[in-house]
């Protein structure tokens, strides 16, 4: 195996090019309001890159590849002001891939698990529950009351919440199936890679593990709304009942992904041996050695440049390039102000001066608060009615900034756990989940309205309904923490 030279003069000028963006990863990654899972994901690559690493090429070998690399810097250089600042690691992790492929990937094979994985590196699970949560919560909803009613229970469904004998059943943010989706596409992009499939079969892989991530997911829902239906006739099952069946579910979805992945895996040996027999060839066992056989006699046809179209002399113009590009790339930030959006605030309307019945009286915002109210598209005001901390937050447009409140609580090191949904005397339907730290316990619940009255219990619902137009600004985001007994 090649020794991996620890500073490629490549992965240095990427350094330098995205410095910036290595800065929000960082700084992303630590804040504990998203989910760390990406560190695994960089650390599978990392290993896997090792594991192959040729330090004899170069990206510079490769016309083709620096040109992609180039362009990819490009991109992140004219577009710093219009992108946030996920959409540029995104960018800056591709153009990374595109170097490294030069270097460990001479086929095609293992490309869709080298980006997959790159991707997954990104702390975007947060984002992905906010964006993609939503939907995918009313699919997973729809499809689920329909297996419920063909077992013959009657239920009605309205948006993701489920109805049965007047009892409301909520299909909440943790139950959108994003972490699962996560956790499958990260098994899928390692078997991809370990199997060595090619794009095609890759590609198989990852559409059988979204089908398989949408079922699976079905399948838990249904089985949660069975059991809560028994539980209100007074069948009382246990409380780790909700995790066990989360735990099986993801367990079925992984042994489906890696049974389909090595049937993959064995259907192309199968063809790669039956080529090889046809053409007079034996003596090949496994798919590996049919490739390095099969490489190694085109080595001999022609020059190793035109097996792996690699052009055999470094190139002045695109090394000069890719290094404009890296410094270009690096200086970007110092002279254009990094996006983010526009934060003309709201009209200045009075706070409401009371909450349920009970007076409210103004409560000063910590310095963090008052930091993020400062960048804030709209306008916050805390309250206080003697027993609860009722938060306002108010927003003119569609924003992700008005995120779940358990972020917030996630990234002050509280400990959660999702409750049932609420009704109020209203009618209104809150999201609810209990925030532990350090023996101290708060009932948080959180809703959303607009001024017609109509009302989301969580944000990823707003933001969709905002976003297409079915609802009209202002809107005003609820929570309210309650100490629990």
């Amino acid at each position: 195996m090649a020794k991996l030279k620890l500073v490629p003069i490549e992965l240095v000028l990427l350094l330098v090019a995205f410095w910036h963006s290595v800065h929000w990863f960082v700084v992303r990654t630590a804040d504990i309001s998203d989910e760390p899972w990406g560190l695994v994901s960089l650390a599978t690559v990392a290993c896997f890159i090792a594991a192959s690493w040729n330090s004899k090429k170069s990206i510079f070998s490769s016309k083709q590849l620096t040109v992609v690399a180039v362009v990819l810097m490009a991109v992140y250089s004219f577009s710093f002001l219009v992108m946030p600042p996920l959409v540029r690691c995104l960018i800056a992790l591709l153009t990374f891939g595109v170097v490294v492929w030069s270097r460990t990937l001479p086929e095609k094979r293992n490309l869709i698990a080298l980006f997959g994985l790159l991707i997954l590196s990104s702390p975007l699970i947060a984002s992905l529950q906010f964006f993609v949560g939503f939907p995918l919560r009313v699919l997973v909803t729809n499809v689920s009351a329909a297996v419920i009613q063909g077992a013959g229970v009657a239920l009605s469904v309205t948006g993701t919440t489920f109805e049965h004998q007047g009892r409301m059943i909520l299909v909440d943010s943790p139950c959108s199936g994003i972490n699962m989706l996560w956790s499958g596409f990260y098994l899928c992009f390692v078997l991809c890679w370990i199997k060595r499939l090619s794009v095609f079969r890759s590609l198989l892989l990852c559409a059988i593990t979204f089908s398989g991530v949408v079922a699976t997911n079905v399948g838990r829902t249904a089985t949660l709304v069975f059991v809560d239906i028994l539980n209100a006739a007074g069948r009382k099952f246990p409380e780790f009942t909700h995790d066990a069946v989360g735990t099986a579910s993801f367990v079925s979805l992984a042994l489906i992904i890696v049974f389909v992945a090595e049937r993959l895996a064995k259907t192309c040996m199968s063809s790669t041996n039956a080529k090889i027999t046809e053409n007079g060839e034996t003596g090949c066992e496994t798919e590996t050695s049919a490739t390095l056989a099969s490489s190694e006699t085109s080595a001999v046809l022609m020059p190793r440049a035109q097996v792996f179209d690699f052009k055999p002399r470094k190139s002045t113009l695109t090394t000069v390039s890719f290094a404009v590009a890296s410094v270009v790339a690096c200086l970007i930030p110092f002279f254009q102000a990094p996006y983010h959006e526009n934060i003309s605030k709201s009209g200045e309307s009075a706070w409401p001066g009371e909450f349920e019945g009970c007076v409210l009286k103004p409560v000063k915002l910590s310095s963090v608060e008052t930091k993020f109210s400062s960048e804030f598209p709209g306008r916050i005001a805390k309250f206080s009615d003697g027993k609860r901390t009722i938060l306002y937050r108010q927003v003119n447009k569609p924003t992700r900034q008005l995120h779940p409140s358990s972020d917030c609580y996630k990234g002050n090191s509280f400990k959660l756990r999702p409750m049932a949904a609420l009704r109020d005397t209203e009618g209104k339907v809150w999201s609810r989940f209990q925030a532990s730290k350090g023996g101290r316990n708060l009932e948080v619940r959180e809703i959303v309205s607009d001024s017609q009255g109509r009302t989301w219990s969580d944000t990823s619902s707003w933001y969709w309904s905002a976003l297409l137009g079915k609802t009209q600004s202002p809107w005003m985001a609820v929570t309210v923490a309650t100490v629990a007994n």
